[in-house]
C-alpha cells in the first residue's frame, strides 16, 4: 500500500519578520508541488516550529510529525501539542541522531539554509539528506541574506 510522500524539513533556528512571506510562498510552492501526505520536522525553535504550525493552519488533516532531540533547550513545545505523532530520541542521543531520524522518516527533504556551515544542524541534516539521495537543489531555499540561487549553487555546485 503507497502511504504517499512525506516531505521532511530543517531550517535556520532564526526566521525574521522579513522571511515569513518567503517562507510562506516556499511551502506553498513544495505544497503544490509534491502534494505531501505527512510532514516530519525536528521540533526545535524557527523553521522547525514554523513549518509545523504553517501545515497545521493551512492543510490540517496533513499528518503532522515531530521528532524531539534529547537535549531540549532549543524545542518549541507549543508544537508537541498538535503533532499526530512525537517521536522521542533517547536520552543523551545527539543532534545527529535527531536529524538522522528525521531524514529516515522522510521521502524527500526541504532546507531552509542561511549558507552556515560550521556548527550548523541545517547543513548537518542537508549533508545526512543528501548522502540518503533525498535532497534536491529545488527543495533548497536561501534564507536572510542568501538568496535560494546562491544556496544552490553553494550547496550543489555552480554547475545545476
Amino acid at each position: 500500500m503507497d502511504e504517499g510522500l512525506t516531505l521532511g524539513f530543517t531550517g535556520t533556528q532564526r526566521v525574521g519578520p522579513g522571511e515569513v512571506n518567503h517562507l510562506d510562498q516556499c511551502l506553498s510552492d513544495l505544497y503544490t508541488r509534491l502534494s505531501p501526505t505527512s510532514v516530519v520536522t525536528g521540533a526545535c525553535i524557527g523553521v522547525d516550529a514554523y513549518v509545523h504550525h504553517w501545515f497545521a493552519k493551512h492543510y490540517p488533516t496533513l499528518r503532522r510529525v515531530v521528532v524531539v532531540p534529547s537535549k531540549r533547550d532549543k524545542v518549541d513545545f507549543s508544537v508537541l501539542q498538535n503533532a499526530d505523532e512525537i517521536v522521542q530520541m533517547p536520552d543523551q542521543s545527539d543532534y545527529r541522531a535527531r536529524n538522522t531520524e528525521m531524514v529516515r522518516r522522510a521521502t524527500t527533504m526541504a532546507a531552509f539554509w542561511t549558507g552556515k556551515t560550521t556548527y550548523s544542524g541545517t547543513w548537518m541534516a542537508m549533508n545526512i539528506s543528501h548522502r540518503m539521495g533525498k535532497l534536491r537543489p529545488e527543495n533548497v531555499f536561501g534564507m536572510g541574506a542568501l538568496g535560494t540561487q546562491t544556496a544552490r549553487e553553494r550547496y550543489f555546485g555552480a554547475t545545476l
